[in-house]
């Protein structure tokens, strides 16, 4: 696989190693962004209703926290699994670059039975008066009722699809386009949908864009010259540009600049907002930066 493409489809684990080695300050940036997502994105799941009970919330959150903590070892008499699986689960979130809410789902079953056995060893004593068993109960009662209640308004809406559908309509149009305007042969970059394309087009498709976390904001991506390059080796000439431009805007415009504006032009555009361009890039074609 040449160099440029190993962001993508080489080893995860050689590719990480490197990155984290290359500048290990920065990746311990990486690392404690990373965790606070991480706490984060927890206290959104299990406490889902907290900006519409902002005093009870954060009450609510910590109290969870607590309960954690102390579940962890019942928990783990019960089963090891319970235990490893989440805590393993965790760590490769907090080293991975890519952060997501969606990775945390996988999260949520293991942290609730920690909670609940947590919560029934605190108050194994106390759950014995009639009172405060009336009490925890209604604090339970009160959580479950909170988290049933944002989820069936998000099934309701539709808000559990938004993402994909979005992505949907893009892929979609993008088809639409590399058909209408692409011989068979082409060659189609993307930074995102380039799998997709190869699969409802029949065109030969690869990743346009290099994943390189450490970089400075805006080119993570890889610098013009870096995804040049990448087109190059891969033997891309068509590229499908999506989020409006945010990831080959730069690259496109060097090139652009450089190399003459017949070194692309414009096949289709469409909402999304995305645009297929054909490129024709002269061989001494080479963008600074």
């Amino acid at each position: 696989i040449p160099e440029p493409l190993r962001d993508i489809l080489g080893s995860y684990g050689g590719w990480l190693g490197s990155q984290v080695l290359a500048d290990p300050v920065s990746y311990a940036g990486v690392v404690w962004q990373n965790g606070e997502q991480l706490v984060a994105g927890l206290y959104d799941a299990l406490v889902p209703a907290g900006s519409a009970i902002p005093l009870l919330a954060p009450a609510l959150g910590v109290l969870i926290g607590l309960a954690v903590v102390r579940g962890l070892p019942g928990t783990w008499r019960l089963s090891p699994i319970c235990v490893l699986y989440p805590l393993g689960h965790a760590a490769i979130l907090l080293v991975w670059p890519y952060r997501s809410v969606r990775l945390l789902a996988p999260l949520i079953p293991f942290i609730v039975l920690m909670a609940a056995v947590g919560a029934k060893s605190a108050l194994r004593g106390a759950l014995s008066r009639p009172r405060l068993r009336t009490a925890f109960a209604g604090v339970v009662a009160i959580a479950v009722l909170q988290l049933v209640a944002a989820s069936a308004w998000t099934l309701a809406t539709g808000r559990h699809l938004a993402g994909y559908e979005i992505r949907a309509r893009t892929l979609v149009r993008a088809v639409e386009a590399i058909e209408a305007t692409t011989p068979t042969d082409a060659v189609i970059g993307a930074p995102e949908l380039w799998a997709a394309l190869h699969l409802h087009t029949g065109r030969l498709a690869a990743p346009s864009a290099r994943f390189l976390p450490l970089a400075p904001p805006g080119e993570s991506g890889g610098t013009p010259r870096q995804q040049v390059e990448l087109w190059g080796l891969a033997g891309i000439d068509h590229l499908l540009v999506e989020h409006g431009g945010r990831v080959h805007g730069p690259a496109l415009d060097a090139v652009e600049e450089q190399c003459g504006a017949e070194a692309i032009r414009l096949l289709a555009s469409f909402p999304g907002p995305g645009y297929l361009v054909r490129l024709q890039l002269p061989e001494d074609c080479s963008p600074r930066g």
